[in-house]
């Protein structure tokens, strides 16, 4: 097993096997708690997002790892933003009960608007 920062536990009883799935195991093991952090983080930003935007001109349409996609009304696109980033940068603070004590502005918020899957 491995635990999260914040004290998430994935368990891997195949890392004590041989083969294949125990090399996978112990692969997902190592990987696990940044990811299993980066997960925690984006998911609370989920949560804090939902609870601050304006449900008539912007919504979440979608989470993808370490992303989130907002789908806002043009005459909203400003305000949205700012909310975003405003979330997902207090995230690891609203983590802050479970253990986690990131330093702030260690992580970094980027944003791009267009057609999903489209870049600046």
């Amino acid at each position: 097993w491995t635990c999260s920062i914040i004290g998430r536990m994935r368990r891997l009883p195949e890392a004590t096997g041989k083969g294949l799935s125990a090399h996978e195991a112990v692969n997902a093991g190592i990987n696990a708690p940044i990811q299993g952090l980066a997960a925690n983080i984006n998911d609370t930003a989920q949560i804090l997002i939902e609870r601050k935007l304006n449900a008539q001109a912007a919504f979440l349409v979608g989470s993808h790892h370490d992303s989130l996609q907002v789908q806002a009304a043009d005459w909203y696109l400003d305000e949205a933003t700012a909310i975003i980033v405003k979330c997902q940068e207090s995230a690891p603070r609203a983590l802050r009960s479970l253990g986690l004590d990131l330093p702030p502005g260690l992580l970094k918020v980027e944003t791009s608007f267009g057609p999903w899957g489209m870049k600046d």
